[in-house]
C-alpha cells in the first residue's frame, strides 16, 4: 500500500513455514528500510537495514533487503524518508520458502513398512529432467520423492484416496536416481476425492522402490497424507525365518 508519512512502521507475523522475507520500496523516494526482532527499534534489536538498493529488484534511492524469518516469528519493519518531507511509497514484500529436502530423487525420504505417511509439495520445484516423465501423465509439477524397501513379496498399493484433495500423480520406480525404470503410475483413479491417485504393483522381496508424488500440470501443492499397504515379514512355514529369507514365498 502507499503511505504519505515521513516514516512508517509495520509488523508482520510469519506462518508455519520458515524462509526469507524480501522487502523493497523501489521508486523515486529516498528511503531506508530497517527490520527489528522486537521493540524498541534500536541497534540491539536490528536484524537488517538498507539505504539504497544495489540493483535487484531496483537501484537507489529506493531500498531493498532480505532477512531470514522463522516459523511464527513476528518482525517489526520501519520505512523512513531519508532527510525529506515525506511522500507516498509502496512497500513490496514476498516470503521465499526453500524447497523440501525430498524435492529431488537423491533426497528421497526413507520409509519402511505399511502405514500413513505425510507429504508436503507446496514449495517443491517443478518436475525436471532428473527423472523420466510418467507414462500415465507427462504434465506434472511440484514433485516430492520417497524411498521404500519391501519386507515381503506381493501386491503393494500406494494411494492418497480419502485425503486432502489434490490433482495428483503417483509414480513408482525401480533402479537408482538417474537410472530409474517406471513400473507403475496413476493419475486420477481414487473415487474420493476424484482427482487423487492410487497405484498397485507387485513387489519382489527386499527390493527398493522410489515413490514420486506430484501435482498435475501447474496445480498448487498441498500438505497431505498418502498410504502404503504392503506384505510384511510373513513366515508361511512357521520356521522363524521370514519367507523372503528362506525362499518359502515362491
Amino acid at each position: 500500500g502507499g503511505f504519505v508519512l515521513k516514516g512508517a512502521k509495520a509488523w508482520i507475523t510469519n506462518g508455519p513455514d520458515a524462509g526469507s522475507l524480501s522487502l523493497s520500496t523501489c521508486g523515486t523516494l529516498d528511503t531506508v528500510i530497517s527490520v527489528y526482532g522486537g521493540c524498541p527499534g534500536n541497534l540491539l534489536n536490528e536484524l537488517a537495514c538498507n539505504d539504497d538498493c544495489g540493483g535487484t529488484p531496483c537501484t537507489g534511492p529506493g531500498s531493498c533487503l532480505s532477512v531470514p524469518i522463522a516459523a511464527n516469528q513476528t518482525l517489526k519493519i520501519r520505512v523512513s524518508d531519508k532527510g525529506g518531507p515525506g511522500s507516498a511509497f509502496t512497500l513490496t514484500w514476498a516470503l521465499l520458502v526453500p524447497p523440501p529436502a525430498n524435492d529431488e530423487c537423491v533426497g528421497a525420504v526413507v520409509l519402511a513398512g505399511s502405514g500413513t505417511f505425510a507429504f508436503d509439495n507446496r514449495f517443491a520445484t517443478p518436475a525436471t529432467a532428473t527423472a523420466p516423465a510418467s507414462l500415465c501423465q507427462a504434465s506434472q509439477s511440484k514433485d516430492v520423492w520417497y524411498q521404500w524397501t519391501s519386507q515381503g513379496a506381493g501386491s503393494v498399493t500406494v494411494d492418497n484416496c480419502g485425503e486432502a484433495a489434490i490433482d495428483s500423480v503417483i509414480t513408482i520406480y525401480t533402479g537408482t536416481c538417474g537410472t530409474l525404470t517406471e513400473i507403475a503410475c496413476d493419475d486420477d483413479t481414487c473415487v474420493t476425492p476424484g482427482l487423487n491417485s492410487t497405484v498397485t504393483f507387485t513387489a519382489a522381496c527386499t527390493t527398493t522402490y522410489y515413490i514420486r508424488i506430484s501435482s498435475f500440470g501447474t496445480t498448487v501443492g498441498v500438505v497431505g497424507n498418502f498410504h502404503i499397504a504392503a506384505p510384511g515379514n510373513t513366515d508361511t512355514d512357521g520356521d522363524g525365518t521370514p519367507d523372503c529369507n528362506d525362499a518359502c514365498s515362491d
